[in-house]
């Protein structure tokens, strides 16, 4: 009986050893990437572009017949997919991107954390010039939401996080240092 309890002491020690050292690894950066991850979401855009042909006039002049088709074929299509990433803004379904990912773009289709099909965005304005953009998408239910904070409160030497999906890989993370404020980027 006395080698029982000596077994089970030593077994609740190590539990309570290795529950102790989980907690201890929870860093405020894994506990911020729990926090906002939720709300992180990848954008596929779709963009269809027109193409010249560059050798178009010396096909045309060395290899035309007279069964060509008459019609001028130095023009074509192209369809250009990107890759982005997004941040929930609003319950409803307002997500904030970057300008230059959906610029162009004739589809936009936003993935959302625990969905399983991407839904069709549509998109709301831009500021080219701060590289921001406004999505909406109708989610039929309320979206997690990040947490704003204030850039006006940043200090020199503040751990910075970045969470993305770069190329479509989902929960990338990121950590850096605030390296300066109040700087203008030309």
């Amino acid at each position: 009986m006395q080698r029982i309890a000596v077994v089970w002491a030593c077994l609740l020690a190590a539990g309570i050893a290795s529950h102790a050292e989980e907690f201890s690894r929870v860093t405020s950066v894994v506990k911020a990437v729990q926090k906002a991850g939720v709300a992180v979401v990848n954008i596929s855009t779709e963009r269809v572009e027109t193409v010249v042909d560059p050798f178009f006039e010396f096909r045309r002049r060395f290899f035309q017949s007279p069964f060509d088709d008459p019609f001028d074929r130095r023009y074509g299509t192209r369809t250009v997919r990107s890759l982005g990433s997004g941040v929930v803004g609003d319950p409803d379904g307002y997500i904030i991107t970057n300008a230059h990912v959906v610029h162009g773009a004739t589809k936009i289709m936003v993935g959302i954390q625990g969905e399983k099909e991407p839904r069709e965005a549509v998109l709301v304005s831009t500021l080219p010039e701060k590289d921001l953009a406004l999505l909406k998408v109708e989610a039929g239910h309320t979206l997690m939401v990040i947490e704003m904070g204030d850039s006006d409160t940043l200090m020199i030497g503040e751990t910075t996080i970045a969470l993305g999906n770069p190329f479509g890989l989902e929960n990338t993370v990121t950590t850096g240092v605030v390296s300066a404020t109040n700087r203008e980027v030309y």
